[in-house]
């Protein structure tokens, strides 16, 4: 049996156009691979720290990534270098207990929804956050942060933690990174707006045919 794949991260433009990304989707290659770029060796050199622990070893694995990527841009490295920099010296100071680096996920799915389907994708980093005794959730892009707080899906991953994690949602916090800007922040939704957003999931399945 087929499972109908949706990416996590592409959820806002399937809400904006549900049939069209159905056709989408079904239309994809399943062996399309990942494009090495210098924002994904960024996220695998920042993946490592937070396993290695160490800022020489992450540090020298980034420049040996560089080898990697077909069009070489000094420019590019330097800044990506800049922004590894900004963020290990961020997690840092801010003695952050991080016990997870990437973290898959799946979004629980409405009751009525028999039909197989998964809405997945990973999340950047989890931190323990001991004045909540829960939990800080992010995620990381290469730019653009302006109106990541109305993004449904961002209210459907606080949940999705809070049942994974078996923690109540007020416990959790969810947040961005974006490099370009050096810019982060983090908020909690309330059960109110999460309760909003499952039934704007359910609406946008059912427009799907699910």
């Amino acid at each position: 049996m087929t499972i109908l794949n949706i990416k996590l991260y592409e959820l806002e433009e399937a809400i904006k156009d549900p049939v069209a990304y159905k056709e989408k989707i079904q239309a994809r290659s399943p062996n399309s691979g990942r494009t090495v770029t210098y924002y994904s060796v960024l996220k695998d050199a920042i993946d490592y720290y937070h396993k290695c622990k160490s800022i020489v070893k992450a540090g020298d694995y980034l420049i040996q990534r560089f080898d990697g990527i077909k069009k070489r841009n000094k420019q590019k490295e330097k800044e990506t270098n800049e922004q590894f920099t900004w963020y290990i010296d961020d997690h840092r100071k801010r003695m952050v207990d991080t016990i997870k680096g990437r973290l898959n996920i799946t979004i629980p799915l409405p009751d009525r929804v028999l039909e197989p389907i998964k809405i997945a994708g990973q999340i950047n980093r989890l931190d323990l956050n001991h004045s909540t005794n829960g939990y800080d959730v992010w995620l990381f892009r290469s730019t653009g942060y302006e109106g990541w707080q109305n993004e449904l899906r961002m209210a459907l991953i606080q949940h999705c933690i809070s049942q994974k994690m078996h923690t109540p949602s007020q416990m959790i916090n969810v947040g961005v990174y974006s490099f370009e800007e050096e810019y982060f922040e983090s908020t909690s939704y309330s059960k109110e707006v999460i309760e909003k957003a499952r039934r704007q999931l359910d609406i946008f399945l059912g427009k799907m045919g699910i």
